[in-house]
């Protein structure tokens, strides 16, 4: 990245939960190899590779905080559920790899924050066919998830540690 300088705000949203040959599993039967690695691919790999293609450019940055879609169901601590086995997964997996790059950023470009973002249930077409047991008040119009991802950025300042945080600025048990 060249004039790198000006990079401030950086929001990385990748996601897939299902598609047309595959929807999460709700036992371990259900498990195929196809869908597993498509939901890794999208989930944690290309992120991944975003934040490395980002790197060499964050070193003189004086405040940049980057956000990357996470999600609550990519907590260890708070599944209680189980299921949707290839999403928890990839999500757990992406951020264990947010961890080991702001440990790595802290080194190397300290005005850098990572952030691993629940945006809540967003009425889009990745929650579409699971919103009916959503609580009232909960399923977030683009928009208002859109202000929260802001606001929550907008928080935070480069402290060389990851940050797992909810649309309300809480905290996500790891």
């Amino acid at each position: 990245l060249q004039n790198s300088s000006n990079l401030s705000r950086i929001v990385i949203a990748l996601g897939t939960l299902h598609g047309e040959t595959y929807q999460p599993e709700k036992s371990l039967e259900a498990l195929r190899t196809d869908a597993m690695l498509e939901v890794a691919r999208v989930n944690y790999v290309l992120p991944m590779l975003w934040l490395a293609a980002l790197a060499g450019g964050l070193r003189k940055v004086p405040d940049c905080r980057i956000a990357v879609l996470s999600a609550r169901v990519g907590s260890i601590g708070d599944n209680g559920l189980g299921g949707w086995y290839s999403y928890r997964s990839a999500k757990a997996a992406l951020n264990m790899g947010l961890k080991s790059a702001a440990i790595e950023l802290a080194r190397r470009a300290k005005g850098v924050k990572l952030i691993a973002y629940h945006p809540g249930t967003v009425d889009t077409r990745l929650s579409e066919p699971f919103q009916r047991g959503v609580p009232e008040g909960k399923l977030f119009a683009p928009p208002r998830a859109a202000d929260c991802l802001g606001a929550v950025i907008e928080s935070q300042s480069a402290d060389g540690e990851l940050a797992y945080l909810d649309w309300a600025g809480e905290t996500v048990p790891w």
